[in-house]
């Protein structure tokens, strides 16, 4: 009897989840996207029956939108960035007062908290604008989220659903991505982030006759990395069809986005799993049933898209000519470190990079695109934070990993799979963000996740 209810919650979460990522796919307002939200809640606390995990998991749900749609805007204008994700990690933290997470928080999370200090520094002593407090009160957001990341991720059973949340978030973007190229262009949907600033979305910088599809990411190269980095969780699926089908249309999705240096991570990635797995294949074993489908559809997929592959691999010449989209990181690298030069103890505050940069223009990459970001993370966060901010961040992200490699050896296997998936999982960012603007953005916050993981 009590299997049978166990069985029936597990279908009901399920079905519960297809129907939150419908509703987020169909809603057309912010109510009605909200909801979606609180719908993910009210099936998770059927399936688990814990207020505290339920939320827990519904922020992890919202991880993708902790950039987006905010509660409080008024004519589209942000006041405070307080999405979906905001809300629900607030909610779990003032839950989980009285669980005295200090006992979570060890030396290496000093390091981020200084990393957080030093924001705050900026704002009192460098940039008291209001954009600096409304980065800081996200940055807070996802330093809350690490901490109580580290609490929840100890059950085992969050474990198994946040593996089943990331993948389900690789399915819905990857189909949406599809779905987009196959019509040329958006949805319009209102989980478009895209359509608030191209309505008729993004496409190739060398051939603007080419569209780029963005899932529900503002570009490209969002999306592409987002995937990426979730990528290697995949390969924690135990049964093969399904892995198989999810991590095809996972690459084709990332394939889509034309962003050559995710296509080269999404190889890295295949290329370590392989290495720490090292499957064994019994070719005497093969079912010729499960063989032919496999080779066909594969075969399908490259035949329709080796063309575009030729295409864009033969315009790389145009990567880096005058404004091209190398040129135009390297010259936003050069702003950056000026920048650096300039205010290198406390920055010039978060989310003011463009305003101050603009300014100083000395590459005149601002005249053509005056609201652009460097592509470079941590060049962001010392231009916008300061240098002892970068120092406090990386040293932190050197401890975990210090402190995993460690005890790596003394972990069970799944614990050890987990922990390793994690750890490529923030490998791969750190990658991308020397090729993309992931900071703040959900990346991050995926990011820190990924920490939490290693470190709990």
């Amino acid at each position: 009897m009590l299997n049978k209810l166990f069985l029936n919650k597990k279908t009901i979460f399920l079905f519960g989840t297809i129907v939150a990522y419908l509703g987020l796919f169909f809603a057309r307002s912010f109510p009605i996207y909200a909801l979606t939200f609180i719908w993910f809640f009210f099936i998770t606390y059927i399936y688990l029956a814990d207020i505290k995990k339920a939320v827990f998991l519904t922020s992890l749900f919202a991880l993708p939108y902790s950039q987006g749609r905010s509660f409080l805007s008024i004519d589209d204008t942000n006041l405070f960035t307080v999405t979906p994700f905001a809300v629900s990690v607030l909610v779990l933290s003032v839950l989980s007062i009285k669980d005295k997470l200090s006992y979570q928080i060890d030396r290496k999370d000093i390091l981020l908290f200084l990393f957080f200090v030093s924001g705050i520094v900026s704002y009192l002593f460098a940039n008291t604008s209001f954009a600096v407090l409304n980065g800081i009160l996200r940055l807070s957001i996802y330093i809350l989220f690490y901490i109580l990341a580290k609490r929840y991720l100890s059950d085992e059973k969050i474990k198994r659903m946040c593996i089943f949340i990331l993948i389900s978030m690789v399915i819905f973007e990857s189909g949406l991505t599809i779905l987009q190229f196959g019509i040329g262009h958006p949805f319009g949907k209102y989980i478009e982030e895209v359509v608030k600033t191209s309505p008729y979305g993004k496409f190739w910088d060398e051939d603007y006759t080419v569209f780029r599809p963005t899932g529900t990411f503002k570009g490209p190269n969002s999306l592409s990395s987002f995937l990426t980095i979730i990528l290697p969780f995949i390969f924690l699926l135990r049964r093969k069809t399904v892995k198989f089908l999810i991590l095809l249309s996972a690459l084709v999705a990332i394939f889509l986005s034309f962003t050559r240096f995710s296509w080269m991570m999404s190889i890295l990635v295949l290329i370590i799993v392989f290495w720490l797995t090292k499957p064994k294949i019994n070719f005497s074993r093969l079912k010729l049933a499960a063989v032919i489908p496999t080779v066909f559809l594969l075969g399908l997929t490259v035949l329709i898209l080796f063309p575009y592959f030729q295409y864009k691999i033969s315009l790389t010449g145009f990567s880096i000519t005058d404004i091209s989209s190398i040129d135009t990181r390297m010259k936003l690298n050069r702003e950056a470190i000026s920048l650096v030069a300039q205010y290198p103890v406390f920055g010039v505050g978060l989310n003011q990079f463009s305003d101050f940069a603009v300014e100083n223009n000395i590459t005149g990459i601002f005249k053509l695109l005056p609201n652009i970001i460097v592509h470079n993370v941590p060049l962001l966060i010392s231009a916008e934070i300061g240098i002892p901010a970068l120092v406090f961040f990386m040293c932190f992200v050197f401890f975990s990993y210090s402190r995993y490699f460690i005890s790596r050896k003394r972990l069970d296997k799944n614990d050890r799979d987990f922990k390793d998936i994690a750890a490529l999982g923030g490998l791969i960012y750190f990658l991308e963000a020397n090729m993309v603007t992931l900071f703040p953005a959900p990346h991050f916050s995926l990011f820190l996740l990924y920490m939490a993981i290693i470190n709990s």
